[in-house]
């Protein structure tokens, strides 16, 4: 079985969409317990009636509106197993963007209220219109809306841009601009997208008087994803009735897209844990040797100096037993006790002549080509 996690909104969508007991089919909630749930999450629920009066045609109340919530924002929801399309599939998706009150999907004939990118592309592609040069098609500039027309279509298209860009955000997404593109950024994910017009030249059918636009014109919204691309166009339904489903599609896709990003970004934080967990170990490792190397080389040469001092306690006793204790003798002795003082690493005492001296391995430090 799989499990979806629903935002607030999301479930208050769900159940004004469709009622308790279809939902429960959906879900592995009984409609008891999916109506706890929303009670839990201050989520308003439609009255007793309500879904026989919607079946039926009636009048009923108005959607009650989702409030501030300080407490949990997430529902954790299991599908049944034999669940073709989940809530967030497209055509779940579709269906709660269609009874979203905060979102309007009907394109007006003329704008109202427009977006400011809306009276910025339409400020700069009326000059093109102007500067045109009887060019068939004029484009928005740079760091616009991306919309490629011709002027007598200009008018539908700001139309439905307006609608489809203040749902969008209505909806969650944001809308971006660059010297490259228009973007729909959803969650983590940026889709490219651009409004253009196709045309198609008229043929003319012998013994018939010929058309006077010479041309079908065919609006199309393109949305170029990571790996692949989607055009909606007018068809059998005009591109402003598909609102709902262009919406659906990207808002669907960039939650899917979202999550499987997050689960590699997981899986890649997780084997960098690994890792670095090992890396970890290994630097131990090394650390641990090297710093037994360092306590065997010291060892040695305390043992060396032990042995230079025994060395030269017995030369002081040799000399006296012999009586060859002279003061130059006295000297060596003295100067032995001395090199085993220097080399001893519990004394280290200094020694002007041996100072540039290797301890451990009894040479010259190597100078640079300075020195």
């Amino acid at each position: 079985m799989k499990e979806v996690k629903l935002t607030r909104q999301e479930l208050y969508d769900l159940v004004w969409g469709e009622s308790m007991l279809q939902l429960a089919k959906r879900f592995i909630i009984s409609d008891v317990g999916l109506r706890k749930k929303c009670r839990s999450l201050e989520i308003p629920l439609p009255n007793a009636g309500y879904w026989a009066k919607v079946k039926y045609g009636k009048k009923v109340t108005e959607k009650r509106p989702l409030r501030d919530f300080n407490g949990e924002q997430t529902a954790l929801l299991k599908l049944r197993e034999d669940e073709n399309e989940n809530a967030l599939s497209h055509a779940g998706m579709k269906k709660m963007i269609e009874s979203d009150n905060r979102i309007n999907l009907i394109v007006p004939e003329k704008l109202s209220n427009p977006d400011k990118m809306i009276l910025s592309v339409k400020e700069q592609l009326k000059q093109k219109e102007v500067l045109k040069e009887h060019r068939l098609f004029i484009h928005s500039p740079q760091n616009e809306l991306s919309i490629t027309v011709r002027p007598v279509t200009l008018p539908r298209v700001l139309c439905f841009m307006d609608t489809l860009i203040k749902a969008m955000r209505g909806r969650g997404f944001e809308i971006k601009l660059s010297r490259e593109s228009s973007f729909f950024v959803f969650e983590r994910e940026e889709y490219a997208f651009w409004c253009h017009e196709n045309l198609t030249e008229v043929t003319k059918v012998p013994g018939t008087i010929q058309n006077k636009d010479k041309y079908i014109s065919t609006l199309c919204l393109h949305v170029k994803f990571q790996w692949s691309s989607r055009e909606w166009q007018d068809g059998k339904r005009i591109l402003e009735q598909q609102l709902s489903s262009i919406i659906a599609t990207l808002e669907v896709r960039g939650k899917r897209e979202t999550e499987e990003r997050i689960i590699r970004e997981n899986h890649w934080a997780e084997l960098r844990r690994k890792e670095q967990i090992e890396k970890n170990i290994q630097d131990r490792k090394e650390k641990e040797l090297n710093d037994f190397k360092e306590l065997f080389k010291k060892a040695i040469r305390h043992d060396k100096a032990e042995m230079i001092r025994s060395y030269a306690d017995k030369l002081e006793k040799h000399a006296i037993f012999n009586n060859e204790l002279t003061a130059e003798k006295k000297e060596e002795i003295d100067w032995a006790r001395k090199k085993a003082d220097w080399y001893d690493p519990f004394i280290e005492a200094d020694d002007e002549l041996l100072s540039d001296v290797e301890k451990e391995e009894l040479i010259f430090k190597k100078k640079n080509w300075r020195g």
